[in-house]
């Protein structure tokens, strides 16, 4: 009798465990969460700025070079061998410099958009915690790294996320030319 009585308070133990420690779950949608901030705007316009000065100092070399090329094709049957070295080697440097400065610059937007984005995902992550505590939910995943999902017992909070954030619906846009 003792055992059984035992044996059924572990049992009801249990299942009051069970039920008063059930996990809540949701997922969210990051990418989109960020994409449509209010912020992103201000970051978009800084970002363009940015690559347009590269791009703009680029031009500037490329046309160096052409204008080099076409001095040396222009002039290249009354150029002495020393000269046309001379030149060869003034235009190799130029082209080195030309590649060397695409791959500085490509490497700067990259800092360039990692600095201006890193207020967005803390402003994000911060009302995700924020309303994940306020609602008791213990795990949140990213719609693009969820293997399989039971649509019913996971609360999708993208929605909630970006009105609390103030988002906005935008046109996609274009990466910059390089």
């Amino acid at each position: 009798m003792k055992k059984t009585i035992k044996l059924l308070l572990a049992l009801a133990f249990v299942m009051v465990s069970t039920g008063a420690f059930a996990q809540k779950f949701a997922r969210i949608d990051y990418q989109r969460v960020i994409e449509t901030m209010p912020e992103m705007d201000s970051v978009d316009l800084k970002y363009q700025k940015a690559a347009q000065d590269y791009q703009d100092l680029l031009e500037n070399i490329q046309v160096e070079l052409n204008n080099k090329r076409y001095d040396y094709e222009k002039n290249n049957a009354t150029m002495s061998e020393a000269v046309k070295q001379l030149k060869q080697k003034e235009m190799q440097d130029l082209n080195t410099r030309l590649q060397e400065f695409y791959q500085s610059a490509q490497q700067e937007l990259m800092k360039v958009e990692a600095e201006l984005m890193q207020p967005l995902y803390a402003r994000a992550k911060e009302a995700i915690t924020k309303m994940c505590k306020e609602n008791g939910y213990v795990v949140v995943f990213q719609n693009d790294q969820v293997v399989y999902l039971d649509e019913e017992s996971v609360k999708d909070i993208t929605e909630d996320i970006r009105k609390a954030l103030g988002c906005i619906e935008r046109a996609p846009q274009a990466a910059p030319a390089m």
